[in-house]
């Protein structure tokens, strides 16, 4: 005997708890690498024109390039 199911279980909604702590994971995210472009913002911003070109970046764009990988600027 065969049993069929039509039951469909892509339309269940996660609980509160597990919603709450998936934003809660995403928000800390956001911070942790907020402030580990700030870093590198900061140690780019402290070297030396010399050592700027070095890496192909002009004092003016550091920023730009710190976040290349989010704007495609």
């Amino acid at each position: 005997m065969a049993f069929l199911s039509t039951s469909d279980f892509s339309a269940v909604r996660p609980s509160f708890l597990k919603t709450v702590f998936a934003a809660t994971g995403r928000w800390f995210t956001a911070v942790m690498e907020a402030n580990s472009r700030q870093d590198q913002v900061q140690r780019l911003q402290i070297m030396s024109d010399t050592q700027l070109a070095e890496f192909g970046v002009r004092r003016e764009d550091i920023v730009r390039y710190v976040f290349r990988d989010v704007y495609h600027l």
